[in-house]
């Protein structure tokens, strides 16, 4: 399993999730509203451009990564300046416990 993280702009990942949730591709999500203290320096290197973002945090099985990244790419075009910025962590040790509360967390049981 990993951990999926999303930065895009400030209402664009309701259609994100909409889109990866189609074929399953994600397990849960969830979305905080951020707002950024980056100088333009590290918003140019990340290719950001507003401070106020969408995080999402989606839980994801290893097979659907790359699906996922295809989306975001063909639909999204998180390669373009200012789209949006995505990235994997292994989530080698999570137990069934753990997703639990992270469902829980959100409002939802599993």
């Amino acid at each position: 399993m990993k951990l999926m993280i999303m930065i895009t702009n400030r209402h664009e990942s309701d259609a994100i999730i909409k889109e990866i949730s189609i074929n399953d591709h994600m397990l849960k999500s969830i979305t905080f509203m951020g707002h950024g203290t980056a100088t333009s320096e590290i918003l140019d290197a990340l290719n950001l451009e507003a401070s106020d973002k969408d995080v999402v945090l989606a839980i994801v099985e290893d097979n659907h990564v790359q699906p996922i990244f295809e989306i975001l790419e063909e639909k999204f075009q998180f390669s373009r300046k200012g789209k949006g910025v995505a990235l994997t962590v292994a989530l080698n040790g999570i137990s069934a416990q753990t997703f639990k509360l992270l469902t829980e967390v959100k409002g939802e049981e599993i």
